[in-house]
């Protein structure tokens, strides 16, 4: 019979022991980038308001109210950006960069988000969860996003590849994305999927990121030139070609252009013109020039240059628009020197004069991937675009991608008779590193145009 002695010690090292482990500290498997409205997490001992740089832990449910938004950013560098009315639960996250250790699951409860995946699951496929109430998500790629509605859940695959899978009974099983005939899918509460040839109205809504990932993240879009010899404004637009030049002295230029040619292109009084190679496309139905040269003849300017010569719509012919339009039909991009690398994806409000919900991504010739979101105004005709935030993805070691922010500019202009198309040209560059950089110009066409 244990003595009353004995029967003390063994009480007092239980509660020696409860102290200690209540003493311990949670390990924080990630932090808010930024947070904007209402956003808490949802914790045993109550609710705690998030801010930027506040700690994620595990068991946490994050919930964001109306009109907020939050981006997260997870110990192995994934980015989370919830909308409004959005509640995540991270159910389980550890990251010893061991893909034979390495997990998370996460459930979106409410909401929807969009993510660019980091380290876990790259090397074991298995390692990341996502569920929704109807379906769980397995991750072949980078860059995917989830929306939960009444009816159904929607996913959509913009980079990579997804596996989705029902859970309460039903027949869904499907790839999504990269080399697959669909890149959207909704599910039902039958568990039934329903592949989607266009991006459902769900993921233009709500993402917008008119909230800053991190601090130092926007650059201001340099001042419009309006002609590079200062030459006074010309107000009837329809009748000047306009020239948007990307990496002058590492900002994007604006003038207007009075003369292309294949090698030359004349910007007021100056003439630029390619000693090197040179790539080139041409759009009729705009009377759209894009191309690129590596080595500039004449010019102290810049060794390298993206540039785009348009007509732009006149102030009637985009006033003349109502309602919304997306524009996400690529017709043609140049960047890093390349070809057809650029996706653009934007929501133009003509009746309030806004730009929601822009994306653009960048694959570079050395593995990386930009990523940059960004919103703007329409005032007089003029389309005034601004940068919010700046990805740099890097893939160059797949074992171990990485993920860092970055600054840079986007611009752009209505084209076309109904201001049916933008023309634009951007400069990105890797934020404490700026010899990292891409910039290139595009065009993208209003979805649906007759």
């Amino acid at each position: 019979m244990k003595s009353p002695y004995n029967i003390l010690l063994f009480f007092i090292s239980l509660l020696v022991i409860n102290i200690v482990g209540a003493a311990t500290p949670k390990k924080s498997v990630g932090k808010t980038l930024l947070t904007k409205g209402k956003v808490v997490a949802i914790r045993a001992q109550g609710q705690h308001t998030l801010k930027r740089r506040s700690s994620l832990f595990v068991k946490d449910k994050i919930s964001v109210g109306s009109g907020g938004r939050a981006q997260l950013r997870m110990v192995d560098h994934a980015v989370i950006s919830l909308k409004e009315h959005s509640i995540l639960r991270i159910d389980r996250y550890q990251f010893q960069n061991n893909p034979t250790r390495d997990s998370a699951l996460m459930t979106l409860l409410a909401g929807g988000f969009r993510t660019i995946t980091g380290i876990i699951g790259k090397a074991n496929k298995k390692a990341y969860i996502m569920n929704t109430p109807l379906a769980t998500i397995g991750i072949r790629g980078t860059n995917y996003g989830v929306v939960i509605t009444q009816d159904y859940d929607y996913f959509a695959v913009w980079n990579g590849l997804i596996e989705v899978r029902s859970r309460l009974g039903g027949t869904c099983k499907v790839l999504i994305g990269r080399n697959q005939p669909y890149h959207y899918v909704r599910i039902d509460k039958k568990g039934r999927c329903t592949p989607l040839k266009k991006e459902p109205a769900v993921f233009a809504k709500g993402h917008s990121s008119n909230v800053n990932p991190v601090r130092h993240l926007v650059e201001r879009i340099n001042k419009v030139i309006e002609t590079i010899n200062h030459q006074p404004r010309i107000e009837e637009r329809k009748f000047s070609q306009k020239v948007l030049l990307s990496n002058v002295n590492g900002r994007i230029q604006t003038g207007n252009a009075s003369n292309v040619e294949r090698t030359k292109i004349q910007v007021g009084n100056e003439v630029l013109s390619s000693n090197g190679r040179e790539l080139r496309k041409e759009l009729a139905a705009y009377s759209v020039n894009l191309g690129y040269w590596n080595n500039i003849a004449g010019s102290q300017q810049t060794s390298n240059l993206s540039w785009l010569v348009y007509e732009p719509s006149t102030a009637i012919e985009v006033g003349t628009r109502k309602g919304e339009a997306h524009y996400n039909h690529m017709l043609a991009s140049v960047a890093g020197g390349k070809q057809g690398n650029v996706q653009v994806n934007m929501v133009v409000d003509f009746n309030q004069g806004k730009v929601n919900n822009g994306v653009i991504q960048v694959n570079s010739p050395t593995n990386q991937q930009w990523v940059g979101e960004f919103g703007g105004k329409i005032k007089s005709g003029d389309l005034n675009l601004q940068l919010n935030g700046v990805y740099v993805v890097d893939n160059s070691k797949l074992s171990k991608p990485t993920i860092s922010s970055g600054v840079g500019s986007i611009q752009g202009d209505f084209i076309g008779k109904k201001a049916e198309a933008i023309a634009g040209a951007f400069n990105f560059k890797e934020e404490g590193n700026l010899r990292n950089r891409i910039d290139g110009v595009f065009v993208v066409e209003e979805r649906n145009v007759k």
